[in-house]
């Protein structure tokens, strides 16, 4: 794509770990299940069956934490490990930034405090149970659990908070502020929050701001160990971002948009990417979705693979949205894109192809672009090897 310069932000990915209903924590584990045609529970109860912390992580918080501070925590110790943390040398570690995202956080926890709360005179009411349910408690845990002094931020809504976290993660790094930052999403299922998505789409008068497909939901945790430009490792750009309610009218022109703007920023046209992945769930908005890609990409010559693991996993809101980004630097890692899950209900336009096998090759860039509720959108460009174009 010629050598001109470029200044898109951009940081080095030094390690990362998930944690899913298909497996993990690992740094592969979603590849290879979904290589293998494995899916997650048909009853969309997409939950991570047999979670036992203390089976990953020794310590002393594990008791007292609410289940998503169990997933951040351990995902967070799993990219750490990957990325050498206790290489990285005295002092280093009391820098790090940590940015957690989350669309519900621990439901459980908090449904349990308010029930006793509402007891009579609140006697079963546990104090544990609310400062371990607030929403930054999964980043002060991974702070305290590692001695991080650097900045610690919690971002809660929806689901491209995610990459609201990894774009300020990246500018951070940038600067030269802190060494490293660990950015981690989680999510955990509860029956409550299933049943009221289901009830609004029921209702026809609000929508459901996830809309999850055939799948449901999921719960789960990514973390990834951002470094500065530079590093040795593979490279993911700050993310484009298309606010709902912004100039764009509808999802359709927010997908092209950003996924247009994600290629430009990063110098590249529509012929580089060698995978795509995105959020197609099997739900009522794939077709909005799916048309905005092909306009995206159109023009391109050769077919580019659709990956999406939302469609197989469940729609795992912030979770989900990081889980694309590690879906894309797993199917580097392994030189596969895994075959499209059944469950989208909605063809893609040429050159854009749901793969009904493993597609194997190497990949050096994959575009990553996920949908939000309202009309969102928000893509990224990850590269096996930073090109010196960038």
């Amino acid at each position: 794509m010629g050598t001109k310069d470029n200044t898109t932000p951009r940081c080095t990915v030094c390690g990362w770990t998930e944690i899913t209903p298909l497996g993990g924590p690992g740094t592969d584990a979603l590849a290879r299940a979904l290589l293998a045609g494995k899916e997650g529970p048909a009853d969309g109860r997409g939950v991570v069956e047999g979670w036992d912390p203390s089976d990953h992580l020794a310590s002393r918080q594990l008791r007292r934490m609410s289940r998503i501070s169990t997933f951040a925590l351990v995902a967070a110790s799993g990219a750490l490990r990957e990325a050498g943390w206790t290489s990285w040398g005295e002092g280093l570690g009391d820098r790090v930034d940590v940015v957690f995202a989350s669309t519900h956080g621990a439901t459980r926890y908090l449904q349990d405090f308010h029930e006793g709360f509402l007891a009579p005179e609140g006697a079963s009411a546990s104090p544990l149970l609310f400062t371990n349910g607030v929403s930054n408690a999964p980043a002060a845990h991974i702070c305290l659990e590692f001695g991080f002094h650097g900045r610690n931020l919690t971002l809660v809504g929806r689901p491209l908070e995610a990459f609201e976290g990894l774009s300020e993660s990246v500018a951070r790094l940038c600067k030269g502020a802190p060494p490293r930052v660990v950015l981690a999403a989680a999510e955990e299922w509860s029956a409550i929050l299933d049943q009221a998505h289901r009830r609004l789409e029921a209702s026809g008068g609000c929508a459901s701001p996830a809309r999850p497909g055939p799948a449901g939901f999921a719960e789960g945790a990514v973390a990834l160990v951002l470094g500065p430009p530079g590093l040795a490792g593979p490279s993911v750009s700050a993310p484009t971002l298309a606010p709902a309610g912004g100039k764009n009218p509808s999802l359709r022109a927010s997908v092209a948009s950003v996924a247009k703007e994600a290629l430009s920023s990063a110098n590249l046209g529509v012929e580089d990417p060698d995978v795509l992945v995105c959020s197609l769930n099997g739900g009522e908005n794939d077709a909005e979705e799916a048309a905005g890609l092909a306009a995206a990409f159109a023009g391109r010559k050769r077919p580019l693979p659709v990956s999406a693991p939302s469609a197989s996993l469940g729609e795992g809101l912030a979770f989900g949205t990081l889980l694309t980004v590690v879906a894309a630097l797993e199917w580097m890692t392994l030189e596969a894109v895994p075959p499209a899950a059944p469950k989208i209900g909605v063809s893609v336009e040429s050159p854009l192809r749901l793969p009904e096998r493993p597609v194997r090759g190497e990949i050096e860039t994959a575009l990553v672009v996920v949908r939000d509720p309202g009309g969102g959108a928000g893509a990224t460009v990850v590269r096996r090897n930073p090109a010196t174009t960038w």
